[in-house]
């Protein structure tokens, strides 16, 4: 490993979508693979129910949880219907940790969009991150589960 470089993550893809329509991503350098898979699975995820599944690939998982109406912001029922979760991994890291990656980035992403007055419909598509309005101009890191060289959302223009 070079001096500097952040170690490998077995998370090679994470986004957060409505429905079919991605709207925050970060992917590693060599998972674009990975992005194509995770999109292949949004087309098959209805929102009708909860879900939190897994689909295998080769050496990948791909984890996700979709909500499903009624929306919440109860700290105990927090959801956002229409809304996916979705991380693609390494099938060796298991399911523990993924799923503990997608409650904590849906758990940060709903108190900063709060799912009873976003219009998640609304939201433009492919932002490399959707800021939050007090911190973004600070260039504060939303979430960072990955180490320093990975992490799902930072501020506009600084995203790796």
């Amino acid at each position: 490993m070079a001096s500097g470089s952040a170690p490998a993550t077995p998370l090679l893809y994470s986004a957060i979508a409505y429905k079919d329509t991605i709207l925050t991503e970060h992917t590693t350098a060599a998972a674009s693979a990975a992005a194509s898979l995770a999109h292949l699975v949004l087309g098959k995820i209805t929102h009708s129910t909860p879900q939190k599944l897994t689909y295998e690939h080769d050496e990948n998982f791909v984890h996700y949880i979709a909500d499903a109406a009624p929306s919440s912001r109860q700290a105990d029922k927090l959801s956002a219907a229409g809304l996916t979760y979705i991380v693609v991994a390494k099938k060796d890291l298991g399911k523990r940790v993924p799923f503990g990656y997608l409650v904590e980035i849906k758990k940060r992403f709903l108190k900063d969009y709060d799912p009873e007055r976003t219009g998640f419909a609304t939201l433009p598509a492919y932002r490399r991150c959707l800021q939050r309005p007090a911190q973004a101009a600070h260039g504060a890191v939303w979430y960072n589960p990955c180490g320093p060289g990975g992490c799902i959302c930072q501020r506009a223009g600084r995203a790796r």
